[in-house]
């Protein structure tokens, strides 16, 4: 029996074409409908500053505490660019972890000493890193006070 001449090429024809077509508009609907299900949070919520207080544009020189990866300690004189009393940003050449602790000091006529955990290693200029800090108990004013008048 040849295909050409069969009594059911029509029928067959019409049924693979209706089925394509049916596939295709299932296939639509099913992305369109998974598609806000599979958008990045980031697309899907718009930014917050999850801050619990304001930062300060500052530069006050400091002189970080800390233990490498391998236990090693360090020591690092650094810049405090931006502080609060729940933390700050610095950049350090020493590379630290999230959830690392450290300890700031201040030199002069305030000698001030603090210990804080690493909150987030940001974007580098190649030499250093910015580092989030956050004080383990909030910082006294007087971090600021001596962050603003440096």
């Amino acid at each position: 029996m040849i295909i050409q001449h069969s009594v059911f090429l029509w029928p067959i024809t019409v049924t693979v074409f209706f089925a394509v077509i049916l596939i295709y508009v299932l296939g639509v609907y099913i992305v369109s409908a998974l598609s806000p299900m599979l958008k990045t949070e980031k697309q899907a919520a718009p930014f917050t500053d999850r801050r619990r207080s304001e930062r300060f544009e500052v530069r006050l020189p400091v002189l970080v505490y800390g233990y490498k990866a391998d236990e090693e300690p360090f020591s690092e004189n650094a810049t405090v660019r931006q502080m609060s009393p729940h933390g700050g940003l610095v950049a350090l050449a020493t590379g630290v972890q999230v959830g690392q602790e450290l300890l700031l000091e201040t030199s002069g006529a305030q000698h001030l000493r603090q210990s804080c955990r690493v909150a987030r290693v940001g974007t580098s200029d190649g030499l250093t890193k910015d580092v989030a800090f956050q004080f383990a108990p909030p910082a006294a004013e007087v971090w600021l006070a001596r962050a603003k008048s440096s």
